[in-house]
């Protein structure tokens, strides 16, 4: 049994909300064949552009129900798979279902790689910025609290603070892969910070102390830097001549019919301005019908990643990238027509440039 010792029950609890899909091994074979053949793209492409690639890290593991494992075990030069994962049950049911998938189809198969859970959270840095959120939660119920109209301001330094302090203080490893590959974890790294920050503000202010402008300006800032300092981590963690894989469910994707709640959703979304199309939601006598409709997840993310990785990677080239949709409710996918939930994910491979020597 893969243990768990670093991430107390508590904090695991306090970001199961965005935690990994139910689907099953067998039914991401049915409903996520786009998605996996997307995923195994990008892996393989990743391992092609490194010279006897040995190592490969894989951040957001979880189940890897969405990249075919065997596949890329396959590959004669991989001696170790390193997954990485805070959903240590998710990376037993990973290990398991490639084991038994070896002995029942190559039970004579010697020259797979090594597997190794690595239960860890990849910003290295969560719990010790929640450590720091509940320490504001402290100061700010305590006798001492500050008040008055510079209550809201000085909420926001803190949570900045605390954030900067958090990435100053943390320590990512020193191992070194030849190929890293981030499997759609950027989007659930964002989504825990915007929820703990969302929860604080409304925890800890009245009403009328907010300043919805304040907090989308925070909630910006906050996307970029975990944003960037995603890359930075993926960079430092691949060797001098290694590959990365970037896949990033960045855009939300409405088409056919939705419910009442979500056509409702939309439409006070358009009203506000905050759609990149007007005119694409009817109701056609009670029937919510929108027209293909796209939709970044996050104020940081334009949906193109490939933009943000050159932004962000400067000693890395883009060598390929490839766009794609996954529905993260597979059962769904079907009903009445509609694939609301489906998202467009976008893939890109990178390529550590080499360093040129003057003459």
């Amino acid at each position: 049994m893969i243990q768990n010792t670093e991430y107390p029950e508590s904090f695991l609890r306090q970001i199961e909300v965005v935690g990994s899909s139910d689907i099953s091994q067998e039914d991401s074979e049915k409903y996520w064949t786009e998605h996996k053949a997307g995923m195994t793209w990008g892996t393989q492409e990743a391992l092609s552009n490194v010279w006897n690639p040995q190592d490969i890290a894989i951040f957001g593991a979880g189940k890897c129900n969405d990249i075919r494992l065997l596949e890329v075990m396959q590959r004669g030069s991989v001696k170790n798979i390193d997954l990485y994962d805070l959903d240590a049950n998710g990376l037993e049911i990973a290990i398991g279902y490639v084991k038994s998938r070896i002995n029942s189809i190559m039970p004579e198969a010697i020259n797979f790689a090594n597997f190794n859970p690595v239960v860890a959270d990849v910003t290295f840095m969560l719990k010790n910025v929640f450590k720091k959120f509940n320490g504001i939660r402290s100061d700010f119920t305590s006798d001492f609290a500050p008040v008055g109209p510079g209550r809201e301001q000085k909420l926001i330094e803190a949570i900045l603070k605390a954030i900067f302090g958090a990435l100053d203080g943390r320590q990512i490893p020193e191992k070194q892969y030849d190929v890293v590959v981030s499997d759609c974890i950027l989007s659930q790294i964002l989504a825990v910070f915007e929820i703990q920050i969302e929860k604080l503000r409304d925890d800890l202010l009245e009403k009328q102390e907010v300043s919805i402008g304040l907090w989308e300006d925070l909630e910006r800032d906050v996307h970029g830097v975990i944003t960037k300092d995603h890359f930075d981590v993926l960079s430092q963690m691949t060797k001098p001549n290694g590959a990365v894989f970037v896949a990033s469910d960045s855009t939300l994707l409405y088409r056919g019919k939705v419910s009442k709640a979500h056509f409702e959703l939309l439409q006070a979304m358009e009203e506000k301005g905050d759609l990149p199309q007007e005119e694409r939601i009817r109701d056609f006598g009670g029937d919510y019908v929108v027209e293909e409709l796209m939709i970044p997840r996050f104020k940081c993310m334009d949906g193109d990643i490939a933009r943000m990785a050159e932004k962000h990677m400067p000693d890395f080239e883009i060598v390929e990238s490839r766009k794609w949709e996954w529905n993260r409710d597979p059962h769904e996918l079907q009903k009445d027509g509609c694939v609301f939930g489906a998202e467009e994910v976008q893939g890109v491979v990178l390529k550590r440039l080499l360093t040129k020597t003057r003459n």
